[in-house]
């Protein structure tokens, strides 16, 4: 249901979150870096309606309805929106401008037949060529970041290894007296080259078994499974485990990432 006090047009006077999408805009908001890194979804999108929601609020004040024109950034979850009209919760409701055009930097908030997002930044939205150059700055800015976060992932690891998984098992480990066992299993991994740490032709790794939340992203691993393990030693209940795990959904790789990997790992 869509829940409105008045019609008003949309801004969030936010200027530049990319320094070089256009020459001479320069950013002038100190967070407009970190929502580049980490929005999950960024848009073009027109506000249709301000202070109004899609979906049922007590208050819509925080809110506007916004189109979404064109998306820049999004995973799978986010795909099928374009051209649907959205709830987007406002950083500056009250500078809300009906009919502006803008490059929204979201996270996901709210998923049903209704979709609500929040917003944590927000650019006018570029014209022409400019908005193509301005998604190539935010995916080269959010791969810089990627990388930065997963060259210290690849420093703090204690074994980086591709190889092919030979075997997998239960563990033999007691199983933990919580709601979040993580159920262990083992996989044997027959390593084709060590990257970091000492020679071996074989290490054998822990992997949660269970679908508990907790876990979920964890890699899970099956027998004739090649790739990269970025692996790290791993304590649960203050004791750590007697192997290396593999725990981050980084910390599996396709083998075509090799050459990045040897890229990113401290000389």
């Amino acid at each position: 249901m869509i829940r409105s006090s008045k019609i008003w047009i949309v801004p969030l006077a936010i200027a530049g979150v990319i320094a070089s999408y256009s020459q001479g805009h320069a950013a002038q908001d100190t967070t407009a870096g970190t929502a580049v890194a980490a929005a999950d979804f960024i848009f073009n999108g027109t506000a249709l309606r301000a202070h109004a929601a899609t979906i049922e609020l007590d208050d819509a004040t925080d809110y506007a309805i916004v189109r979404v024109d064109r998306i820049l950034v999004g995973g799978k979850a986010f795909r099928s929106l374009a051209g649907r009209v959205i709830t987007v919760q406002l950083r500056q409701p009250e500078q809300a401008r009906e009919g502006e055009r803008r490059v929204y930097f979201t996270k996901g908030w709210h998923w049903g037949e209704e979709i609500g997002v929040i917003e944590l930044n927000s650019v006018p939205a570029p014209a022409g060529p400019e908005m193509q150059k301005m998604q190539s700055d935010i995916e080269g800015q959010r791969q810089q970041h990627t990388d930065r976060e997963f060259a210290e992932r690849l420093r703090t690891a204690e074994q980086v290894v591709t190889g092919k998984v030979i075997a997998v098992r239960r563990s033999r480990l007691p199983r933990e007296a919580t709601e979040h066992d993580p159920e262990w299993r083992e996989a044997d991994i027959e390593v084709v080259n060590v990257l970091r740490g000492p020679p071996t032709k074989r290490v054998t790794i822990l992997f949660p078994g269970t679908d508990d939340p907790m876990w979920y992203g964890s890699p899970r691993f099956t027998k004739n499974q090649e790739g990269i393990w970025v692996l790290h030693p791993f304590a649960l209940a203050g004791k750590r485990l007697p192997r290396l795990t593999a725990l981050k959904r980084e910390d599996f790789l396709p083998r075509s990432e090799e050459a990045r990997v040897r890229r990113l790992l401290p000389k």
